[in-house]
């Protein structure tokens, strides 16, 4: 999937792409839902068309984990 669409000067390029499986695809293109890359953690905020946000990791051993719970303390 291009996270920057072509026709808003996106490129075909890993850097500009996110592996989506069809039905998440489907959920970007024709569901209204938005999908957000951080290409430094690889974690993806997804936003439903209500405004509801989550947030997915990737797996493996290059991968950063969710940062911890602090309750709102740092």
């Amino acid at each position: 999937h291009h996270l920057t669409w072509w026709r808003n000067g996106g490129t075909t390029s890993i850097d500009d792409g996110a592996p989506l499986c069809g039905i998440c695809h489907d959920l970007v293109h024709h569901g209204g839902w938005h999908a957000q890359l951080d290409p430094t953690t690889r974690r993806m905020d997804w936003t439903s068309p209500g405004g509801q946000t989550i947030t997915t990791w990737p797996r493996g051993p290059a991968a950063k984990p969710p940062p911890p719970d602090t309750g709102g303390r740092p």
